[in-house]
């Protein structure tokens, strides 16, 4: 096989494929990140990565830096992986963030890799997985063709034995699985949303009443649902209701009525009723009009409820959980919520945290909504995200939080496209988020926007910031004037 050039040549990749035994005594993944280390060390890579598929996108199963350190969690230019998929060969890049292949992407503008290499694990007439190289500038220098030849016909192929081996098929359909999650209708992994699963595993543990506090679109109610499951009276009736009515309407809701309690009353059961045994879950708390919350407090003090037209009253045992995306502490202070109501509630607080505060959890819920819209509206094929949506998903401020993304990926499903680019996404501008202008956009020419781009040295958020404008609107600016 050809030698890898201006890279360490000590040591060989080749080895006997695992026995069983050696495959009791080391996990699949410890052994790819040892053979990944092998390769990374013979081509004096900076990093390396094996790539699988993962539903609509890519995930890393080993990652390894030169030092033998994980170097799990950095990014990594899935344009780049997709090509070595599409053409099945290897793939060599000597100045990526410039490369008409992948340098609209951005990604290799932020890593600061001088060059790259990539080959696909072939297996089973198909690509398995992609082994990725990144090399910074070194004395070295950058990966060549005989580099790229060799890890075509020699490199590639020992790995891609083995991702074909039966125990690593194994490991990886697990890695690529969806994990465990504690509360399995709310998707994520962010530190804010590991942190409100914590205060809801506490709220699962207690029939305390539980106040969810949270902006609007967050998903308060999944999150309402969540302590009722994972609670005593998951096997219990749970009932929902809006407290943004008036108080006639709100109270007939809540407690009941018989026929003739007021114009056109009929004789019903309330939501307590309903929900007797189990959870109520009141939405919009804080609009609750003031003098239902005098009765609402009493039964929450005695557990007697008496329906509108009647004298008599019944028990019940109910656990509340309230949701509210109003600071109900201001609302006390201003006089609109009672404070005795207030401190019986505020027993348990749980908060949503907003869709612009979770990371990459904006990436897995687009896809999550892919995949959910396309089954749901009846689309002939899901599409993936380019890396330049990818990156416009995850600067969008998102005032209208998870209720937002939703919409805004059933739109984008609805073009029936293979990818979705950033121009795909109906994505409202944030006045606050940029500084105003230094001409209007309208009048922009594409001269000024590549005077910004050689002041940015290329760096398209960067030159966005320098226009005044989001980086999507700059990209969608660019192909208008290209004639796009």
């Amino acid at each position: 096989m050809p030698k890898p050039t201006k890279r360490h040549s000590k040591g060989s990749l080749k080895h006997k494929p695992p026995d069983q035994s050696h495959a009791q005594r080391a996990a699949p993944s410890v052994v790819l990140n040892r053979a990944l280390h092998g390769v990374v060390s013979i081509f004096s890579a900076d990093r390396g990565f094996i790539v699988v598929r993962d539903g609509l996108g890519f995930k890393v199963v080993a990652a390894s830096n030169l030092d033998g350190t994980s170097c799990l969690g950095e990014k990594f230019s899935r344009a780049f992986v997709r090509e070595a998929c599409r053409t099945e060969r290897a793939v060599l890049s000597t100045d990526p963030a410039n490369d008409p292949r992948f340098d609209k992407h951005g990604t290799f503008e932020e890593l600061d890799v001088e060059s790259a290499l990539g080959a696909p694990l072939l297996g089973k007439g198909k690509p398995l997985g992609v082994i990725v190289l990144h090399d910074a500038a070194r004395l070295l220098g950058r990966f060549t063709e005989q580099d790229r030849l060799a890890l075509e016909v020699g490199v590639a192929c020992e790995l891609a034995l083995l991702l074909e081996h039966a125990d690593f098929e194994a490991e990886l359909a697990r890695a690529s699985a969806p994990p465990e999650r504690p509360f399995p209708n709310i998707r994520g992994s962010s530190k804010p949303l590991l942190a409100m699963f914590r205060q809801l595993e506490i709220a699962c543990r207690t029939l305390a009443p539980v106040i969810v506090l949270g902006e609007t679109g967050t998903g308060k109610e999944l999150v309402a649902q969540a302590i009722h499951d994972g609670g005593a009276r998951a096997g219990g009736p749970y009932h929902v209701l809006n407290c943004s009515l008036n108080e006639q309407t709100v109270e007939c809701e809540l407690f009941g009525s018989v026929e003739g309690a007021f114009t056109g009353a009929k004789t019903r059961d309330g939501a307590f009723k309903a929900a007797n045994g189990g959870t109520l879950f009141l939405d919009e708390l804080g609009e609750m009009p003031l003098a239902s919350q005098a009765k609402f407090l009493r039964i929450l003090q005695d557990g007697m409820v008496r329906p509108l037209g009647t004298n008599r009253d019944f028990r019940v045992d109910v656990r509340i959980v309230a949701a509210t995306n109003r600071e109900l502490a201001a609302l006390v202070a201003a006089g609109k919520f009672r404070e005795d109501l207030y401190h019986r509630l505020k027993v348990m607080t749980v908060k949503v945290p907003p869709l612009r505060e979770r990371g990459d959890d904006i990436v897995e819920l687009a896809r999550f909504f892919i995949k959910h819209w396309v089954i749901a509206d009846q689309v002939a094929r899901a599409p993936e995200l380019s890396e330049e949506a990818i990156e416009a998903l995850r600067e969008h401020p998102w005032r209208g939080n998870v209720r937002e993304l939703s919409n805004v990926m059933r739109a984008a499903v609805g073009q029936g496209k293979i990818l979705i680019e950033v121009y795909d996404l109906d994505l409202d501008e944030d006045p606050s988020a940029h500084r105003k202008p230094a001409w209007n956009a309208l009048q922009l020419t594409l001269d000024q926007i590549n005077a910004a781009l050689e002041k940015s040295k290329n760096n398209r958020t960067s030159a966005a910031k320098r226009l005044g404008m989001s980086r999507q609107t700059l990209y969608r600016k660019t192909r208008k004037l290209n004639g796009l």
